[in-house]
């Protein structure tokens, strides 16, 4: 393993993946999110989701690779020339907490700054009700 941890690791286009490795990134994206009532619960969704990164100037999207086998993917949509939003974020289950999740930011990061851009924002779906912009019903504004 290298010093970075990841010698067998590389991150590709999203794009530039093979029809079976962009259905291994659906089958991701519904994997990771499944706990998230309003993500992707079936192939169909899933896979028009990842489609959306294919061919769209507007948005982009990285893989991450061990040899050929896809681990996760980020991917991002841009809203000016200089900022994009972080949407989304998914690692297979087997491989989280292994850091791979912050290889794909650096990748994005890298990836917007040749772009030009300067800001990469997240933006958060509140399923649970718990996010810190909730206002519980005790609390008078």
């Amino acid at each position: 393993m290298g010093a970075d941890g990841f010698a067998n690791i590389r991150t590709v286009p999203l794009d530039g993946l093979s029809d079976q490795q962009r259905d291994e990134a659906a089958a991701i994206l519904m994997s990771a999110l499944a706990h998230a009532p309003s993500a992707w619960h079936d192939v169909a969704s899933a896979r028009q989701e990842v489609a959306t990164f294919v061919g769209n100037p507007k948005r982009l999207a990285i893989a991450a690779l061990d040899h050929e086998r896809l681990v996760g993917w980020i991917g991002s949509i841009r809203h000016s020339a200089h900022a994009f939003e972080l949407h989304p974020l998914v690692v297979h289950p087997s491989y989280q907490l292994r850091r791979y999740g912050t290889l794909l930011v650096n990748s994005l990061e890298e990836m917007a700054r040749s772009a030009g851009a300067c800001t990469i924002w997240l933006g958060t779906d509140d399923d649970f009700g718990g996010t810190n912009l909730m206002a519980p019903t005790s609390i008078r504004m």
